[in-house]
């Protein structure tokens, strides 16, 4: 007996790591952003979080300093329609605010409160939306619990879902972007319930769990051809490919942000 149990003990130390889309999972890392520049990660129009009637994204973000306003994510259209898009609103604010587009006045909702309040510490934001109705309000999420949002727009007109909108961390337009470093992207093509959010908090980042209806997920860790090479505060460039492991979608840096081993 004792001897299978040591057998055991050395094939599951021996196993290689679990890869997604050739994405190793053992070395987590999250991607620093400078805050000032055009510093991006871009995935060229993915299908599976275009079109999206319903939907739940979630990112870890951890800031160095709360002066830059910061792009989480955004689901960039052509022109400057920005069809979903998440930051941070930083200075005396410290709020983050969620903008949809429409064919006429787009809608915007932020926290009442200020919200992400710390320097140095990880915060998982959460917001759940369903476009099937101008009426219907987003839900924001800090840490896994819910909190009171105000709509300083009301949306008129048709909503926009995207078709071939780009997704990005980070801005194109070089106007916002996050002061800190970000980690573990997801999408679902669902409204996760309060329940769920909080046990995806509480299994913490990186988790490859909570798969159900997971269309998109950018863990964000070791970046496809970084080699053996020290990634923390090594310059992601575009051979250095980001990966949505359920689809293999590519994410490509620009403006070299770095890898961190600063992770939630």
């Amino acid at each position: 007996m004792k001897k299978l149990l040591v057998l055991i003990l050395v094939l599951a130390a021996c196993a290689p790591a679990r890869t997604d889309c050739g994405l190793e999972w053992r070395r987590p890392m999250s991607v620093d952003m400078p805050g000032a520049g055009t510093v991006y990660v871009k995935w060229t129009a993915p299908a599976a979080v275009n079109g999206l009637s319903q939907k739940t994204v979630s990112i870890w973000i951890k800031h160095d300093d709360l002066t830059d306003d910061g792009t989480l994510f955004d689901l960039f259209g052509s022109g400057t329609n920005e069809t979903f898009y998440l930051y941070f609103v930083a200075g005396s604010a410290q709020k983050i605010e969620l903008a949809v587009s429409t064919s006429a006045t787009a809608g915007t909702w932020r926290t009442t409160n200020n919200v992400v309040t710390d320097t140095g510490l990880w915060y998982m934001v959460t917001v759940t939306y369903n476009n099937g109705s101008l009426s219907n309000d987003p839900i924001f999420y800090i840490n896994g619990a819910s909190v009171a949002i105000t709509e300083t727009s009301t949306p008129t007109g048709t909503i926009d879902t995207g078709t071939s909108s780009d997704f990005y961390i980070g801005d194109p337009g070089a106007t916002f972007n996050p002061n800190g470093r970000v980690a573990d992207l997801r999408v679902y093509n669902t409204i996760l319930s309060a329940a769920d959010i909080l046990a995806l908090y509480n299994a913490g980042a990186f988790s490859p769990s909570y798969d159900t209806n997971l269309v998109f997920h950018a863990p964000l860790t070791n970046a496809k051809n970084l080699g053996g090479a020290d990634f923390n505060g090594y310059t992601l460039t575009s051979s250095t490919t980001l990966v949505d492991r359920i689809n293999c979608a590519v994410g490509t840096p620009s403006g070299s942000p770095l890898g961190s081993s600063s992770n939630p």
